[in-house]
This record gives C-alpha cells, sequence and structure tokens, in this order.
C-alpha cells in the first residue's frame, strides 16, 4: 500500500486511549510500552497525552487485517495487571491525497502532536476526511475513519504547542459535517531519541 506519510501502512491498526491512573503510573506503563516497543513489531508507537483526555495514546498493529481474535490477545497481554480504562478504537479507511498516497492516522516518531478525534454528521465521515489536510495545512500527519466512539482520528505534527493547536482552533471547525470535536496533545521530544526513531 502507498504511503504519504514516510511509513508502511497494512494490516489490522489500533489507537488505544489509556485512562484510571496516576500521571506517573501512566508514565510507567508508556515507558514499559516504548521498551517493549523495539522488540515486538506489534506495538507502533506510545505516548502521555494531556488535553481533554488524560493518560496515554497507543498504537498497535497486526500484520493480518483480519485478526480480531490476535488484536484481542494483545489487549489483554498489554492490560494484565495493570488497572486501567482502556477504549481501543480500529482505524479504518484512511486519508488518501490526490496523488494516491496513504496518511492514516497513524502516529510516528515526532516533535508535537495534537490528537484530534472528532464527530461528524451522519453519513459525512468521507467528505470530512477528505477535507481535513487541507483544513489543517503542513501540520496534518494523517487521519482515519474510525470504528469506535467518535468517527475520525486526525493527527498533527509540529515543531511546538502553537503549531499544531492555531490548526486545531481555526482549521478544523471550517470543515462542513463536523458535529464536535476532542482534542489532546503529546509532546514526543521528552523521550529524547525516542521521538526521532523511524
Amino acid at each position: 500500500m502507498a504511503n504519504g506519510g514516510g511509513y508502511e501502512y497494512s494490516g489490522l491498526h489500533a489507537g488505544i486511549f489509556l485512562s484510571g491512573q496516576s500521571p506517573a503510573r501512566i508514565a510507567q506503563i508508556v515507558e514499559h510500552f516504548q521498551h517493549e516497543e523495539e522488540g515486538d513489531e506489534r506495538l507502533r508507537f506510545a505516548t502521555e497525552i494531556a488535553g481533554s483526555l488524560q493518560g496515554a495514546y497507543l498504537h498497535v498493529a497486526l500484520a493480518d487485517p483480519n485478526d480480531i481474535a490476535g488484536l484481542q490477545d494483545l489487549l489483554t497481554e498489554l492490560t494484565r495487571d495493570q488497572d486501567v480504562s482502556m477504549e481501543v478504537d480500529i482505524l479504518g479507511p484512511p486519508y488518501i491525497d490526490p496523488d494516491g498516497n496513504v496518511w492514516p492516522a497513524k502516529p510516528k516518531h515526532c516533535e508535537v502532536l495534537a490528537f484530534v478525534r472528532i464527530w461528524v454528521e451522519r453519513g459525512q465521515a468521507q467528505s470530512v476526511l477528505d477535507a481535513l489536510q487541507g483544513a489543517v495545512g503542513d501540520v496534518f500527519d494523517g487521519a482515519s475513519i474510525i470504528y469506535g466512539a467518535f468517527d475520525i482520528l486526525l493527527v498533527l505534527d509540529g515543531p511546538d504547542y502553537a503549531s499544531v493547536s492555531g490548526p486545531v482552533l481555526d482549521g478544523v471547525p471550517t470543515v462542513d459535517g463536523i458535529v464536535r470535536t476532542e482534542t489532546a496533545f503529546a509532546d514526543v521530544r521528552r523521550y529524547g531519541e525516542y521521538a526521532e526513531e523511524d
């Protein structure tokens, strides 16, 4: 599959929002995930988040796009002995730009991120997805229709908070069909070399 964000995209992908623990405990969970990521191709990305959602965001992937059972097993592994609340959102169709490049809501190692959860009017998911890159500009890092608690996950990546919060405030609301949004932020630079890996 083609890619636009600098990474391959195939298989079954899910975003996991974790909450229900102290910030110190969430930091430990993220650190453990990042450490395990080196040896487990299913574990793709982890960061603490702040904003309307407080906790962590994890991204996982399985090679087989039909492996729901494998995803369930992985979720059991990740949360064993962890008293956390977990929202699992399976990534559906990603944004595809006019050149055919695929831009899924799959964060890569980066700087400052905004995770924008978007609810849309019934039947408007595809048209909203198609309009987001133009609305937010160069900080667009990907977007996917979601099978989960909301309709679209938009990921923005920039050098600082202002570069990603501005488009959330000024660009996202210009897209017709959006009912509401929730946004969380992460400064991935806090993890040092992890932010720079490919």
